[in-house]
């Protein structure tokens, strides 16, 4: 059972800023949440932002570059999650967190009958 203020979470991070010249920042980290990580911003004249990660079971955003090719990075795309238990059904407390969830359409979080072989 995954209960009370648990989370279980595979999000990818946000893409740093691209630059010519330094002083771009880095992406946020994935986090234990439901919310994308953000990308980091380049230096205005130098360089584009970074991508942000994929909402929970998607893709990353590209990076954008504004001037001379200096884009930013792709942010992370969501991992999977697979739960197996005995019955076949995991018991997952409401006030949990999981990212992808259960509930996501793109099947990047099922679960299954535990077998042993």
């Amino acid at each position: 059972m995954i209960a009370g203020v648990a989370g279980l979470a595979v999000n990818g991070g946000g893409g740093a800023g691209g630059t010519f010249n330094g002083g771009a920042q880095a992406g946020q980290d994935g986090a234990v949440s439901r919310s994308p990580a953000l990308g980091g911003q380049g230096p205005s004249a130098s360089g584009g932002a970074g991508g942000a990660a994929g909402n929970p079971g998607a893709a990353g955003q590209t990076g954008a570059g504004t001037f001379g090719g200096a884009s930013g990075g792709g942010g992370g795309g969501s991992g999977r999650i697979r739960i197996n238990t005995k019955s076949g059904t995991a018991m997952i407390d409401p006030n949990s967190t999981m990212s992808p969830a259960l509930q996501d359409p793109s099947m990047l979080c099922t679960q299954g009958i535990a077998q042993v072989q």
